[in-house]
């Protein structure tokens, strides 16, 4: 019984690989709520040291927790994705803009990249006023969504965000999150361990039954 047990340890140390390998993130920014995403600043934020040798991103969703508008009047939160920027980490600049404008199409090239293949717009979401309208706002990367961020990962092992906030928001918190598929060879990997598992195994069980 105890040799069983080693065994079947020694085959999930295999398949460990593929289980790390499986998650990505999530990740928060800090501040998290980017200081609730004030009217007045620009943000950006940028995750490095992603790395995972190729395999290509499966899900992905940006979520904002307990997110409202404060004030009973037109708002908007967009919210682009950045091959990068050259801020490490959250870095944000006073937005000088009247009414509701999303900065990130003409950025200032030392703070974010310019509208094109490497910064896409994600999505442009507005809120009800009231702390009764507090919503979990959740946006799931679309499957073309997913091929880009793939290549901006690929490219340098990093990826950012942009969020321009015409409003007057309130939230608690925002997170990143996305899956990628295990790289072909640590599935291999994972199949071999738990067949050499399976293998001795059955051998032990007939050797018992011979006795």
């Amino acid at each position: 019984m105890r040799k069983s047990i080693l065994v079947l340890a020694a085959a999930l140390v295999l398949a460990q690989p593929c289980l790390v390998w499986g998650t990505l993130l999530p990740a928060s920014p800090n501040p998290a709520d980017l200081n609730d995403l004030s009217h007045d600043t620009l943000w950006t934020w940028r995750l490095d040291n992603i790395w995972f040798a190729g395999a290509p991103v499966t899900s992905a969703t940006l979520s904002i927790k307990n997110i409202y508008n404060w004030r009973e009047e037109p708002n908007r939160l967009f919210i682009h994705l950045f091959d990068t920027v050259p801020n490490a980490g959250t870095a944000s600049r006073r937005d000088k803009a009247a009414g509701i404008q999303d900065y990130f199409l003409n950025p200032h090239p030392g703070f974010a990249p310019a509208s094109g293949a490497s910064n896409i717009l994600l999505a442009a979401p507005s809120f009800a006023g009231g702390y009764s309208n507090r919503t979990n706002y959740v946006y799931t990367f679309t499957p073309s969504q997913l091929t880009i961020l793939s290549a901006f990962i690929a490219n340098g092992g990093d990826v950012a965000f942009g969020f321009d906030p015409d409003c007057h928001f309130y939230n608690s918190g925002i997170t990143f999150d996305a899956t990628h598929a295990p790289e072909p060879s640590t599935m291999i990997l994972a199949g071999a361990g738990l067949l050499v598992a399976a293998i001795v195994l059955r051998r032990m069980r007939r050797r018992q039954a011979g006795q």
